[in-house]
């Protein structure tokens, strides 16, 4: 299916959310995909990741994308997501939700007592 999709969408990712796998599982839960690969299962002290996702949109047109990032030695999770879809459209928008989970943050919030 790779091959037959004509649009593809590079997102390089920049983030400071903690780990990988509240990364990871902020992208499977924003973008509605699903975990093609079995061994991308992470528990909190990885440093690399690389998965393939798949999705199907209410009007039955697929989407597949590569993850592929790493926690640097700051802290930061940096890497590249890249979709392809057979319309424009769908690269693109899938493309946002991945920009959008990137900048999220998991900061502490103190609430006075």
């Amino acid at each position: 299916m790779w091959n037959e999709f004509e649009w593809e969408n590079k997102i390089n990712v920049k983030s400071t959310i903690p780990s990988l796998k509240q990364y990871f599982d902020s992208l499977l839960v924003g973008t509605n995909m699903k975990n093609l690969t079995p061994g991308a299962v992470i528990g909190e002290e990885c440093r690399f990741l690389s998965a393939n996702l798949y999705s199907r949109s209410a009007f039955g047109e697929d989407a597949l994308a590569n993850v592929c990032i790493e926690r640097s030695v700051s802290g930061k999770i940096v890497g590249q997501v890249r979709i392809r879809a057979k319309t424009q459209g769908l690269a693109l928008s899938f493309g946002d939700k991945v920009a959008a989970i990137a900048r999220k943050t998991d900061k502490a919030q103190i609430n006075k007592v």
